[in-house]
């Protein structure tokens, strides 16, 4: 400031007013104690503070200065060193840590059982309240508990409607014992081609009394009182045809209106009836061995024979092809169906092969013929399945009726076997494709027997 200030009379005031000096004893005392000289009579206004207007001037120049002011955060104390600083904040830190204890964790040299662990850590359970929920299904069962049982429960199997892959039949059926204004309107049943015509007269009482649970109509628990006849578009029954025999097959008749008569309102003679007995396996040879002679068992026993290849039964053969090598099948055979499976190694890695061996599954009525074609000294023999195909790769032989030559290679034991139990199945369905094959066979044969090289 003295190198900036030329007013001593400003810095004297200054330094009494502003600062103060301390010793090590504690006392302070001002600098300068009175502002005012000790002989002021021997001095005038002015000789006491001369250049006074100019001194105003250069306060104001001061003021406005931004160098020069002094720090009045402190106090009126001078400024301390960093060495006190430092030494008093150590010293106050020391004083915290005083009160500040630490503690080493380490983990427990003893080792914890394993029920002092499950006790340490429980685990919780917690409760939900679950809801029991009910099915649609459920709730329609209990409000149907109330309704009478249906005698005919018996025949619902046959219902074709919710079958998949299996030959069905679809038939509009008039009620003829129903009251005049509901036998008007036939009602439309789906039905199993297997069924028989026994059978489609009880699942029709059965579907008629799940429609309408409440009607007072109550059919014959017998169904054999009941014959269905051929009828018209409108209802009317044509009598001059008899009713269909109950003991056939539904797949033979494609007739596509039926009518459900009672059979003593026409006085019409019933079919004889026919009652089924069951004899236990173990008793029929001994049975057989008294009541027939040898003829008669040998016969008996080809007809056991025949029943039994209607079982299903699985064969490993070879199949062969004219481009490729023998593929290792497993051919399954049963009174329904023929399926070709190929048989994949256990090892055998995904792009092992350029082709790939599909699946086969034949209907039972497609396949046609079955033979053996050579038997080899090594004791293995050749067979062929004949089958129809629309989409087949060989040439159509009449028409638009294609047939297709599968050849297998097996044992020969085996293949007489499978040859057997093929052509029995084929005699029991004898389908359309297979009279049309043997008439056609028979045919070339004919001609082949006919044709004479030599002239007459």
């Amino acid at each position: 400031m003295m190198a900036f200030f030329d007013n001593r009379h400003w810095l004297l005031s200054h330094i009494r007013n502003s600062f103060i000096s301390s010793d090590g004893t504690g006392m302070c005392e001002a600098v300068i104690a009175d502002d005012i000289p000790k002989n002021s009579d021997l001095f005038s206004e002015i000789e006491m503070y001369p250049r006074a207007e100019e001194s105003e001037e250069e306060e104001e120049e001061v003021y406005n200065s931004f160098d020069n002011h002094s720090d009045w955060d402190l106090g009126g104390h001078r400024l301390r060193g960093s060495a006190p600083q430092k030494s008093e904040k150590s010293d106050h830190e020391k004083k915290k840590s005083v009160k500040v204890k630490h503690i080493k964790w380490e983990d427990k040299p003893v080792e914890m059982t394993d029920e002092e662990r499950k006790q340490l850590f429980q685990r919780k359970e917690i409760k939900k309240d679950r809801k029991i929920g009910r099915s649609l299904l459920a709730q329609e069962i209990e409000k149907c508990s109330l309704l009478p049982k249906n005698p005919f429960s018996e025949f619902a199997k046959f219902d074709g409607s919710c079958q998949t892959g299996v030959p069905t039949r679809t038939y509009k059926i008039f009620l003829t014992v129903l009251p005049r204004p509901e036998r008007d309107y036939p009602i439309q049943v789906c039905v199993l081609s297997l069924a028989k015509v026994s059978e489609l007269i009880g699942f029709i009482c059965w579907k008629y009394m799940m429609q309408n649970p409440n009607s007072p109509f109550k059919f014959r628990e017998n169904i054999d009182e009941y014959g269905l006849y051929i009828a018209e578009d409108d209802g009317e029954v044509d009598w001059d045809f008899s009713s269909l025999d109950p003991r056939e097959t539904v797949g033979k008749f494609g007739l596509a209106y039926l009518a459900l008569v009672e059979l003593s309102d026409r006085n019409i003679p019933k079919e004889a009836k026919t009652e089924k007995q069951f004899t236990p396996p173990e008793e029929v040879p001994d049975q057989v061995a008294k009541t027939v002679d040898s003829e008669a068992a040998e016969q008996f026993r080809v007809d056991l024979s025949a029943m039994e290849s209607l079982l299903h039964q699985t064969f490993r053969v070879n199949m062969l092809y004219k481009m490729r090598s023998k593929v290792e099948v497993i051919l399954a055979i049963s009174g329904d169906k023929m399926e070709v499976h190929p048989v994949v190694p256990p090892h055998a890695k995904p792009g092992g092969k350029m082709w790939k061996q599909k699946a086969v599954v034949h209907d039972i009525r497609v396949v046609v013929f079955c033979e053996i074609l050579e038997l080899k000294s090594s004791g293995r023999a050749i067979f062929r399945i004949v089958n129809y195909s629309e989409q087949s790769d060989s040439v159509p032989v009449s028409g638009q009726c294609n047939y297709k030559n599968n050849d297998f290679e097996t044992d020969q034991e085996m293949a007489e076997e499978i040859v057997r139990k093929l052509n029995n199945i084929l005699d029991v369905k004898c389908g359309i494709h297979r009279k049309e094959y043997l008439a056609l066979k028979h045919k070339k044969n004919g001609k082949r027997n006919n044709f004479n090289i030599w002239p007459l």
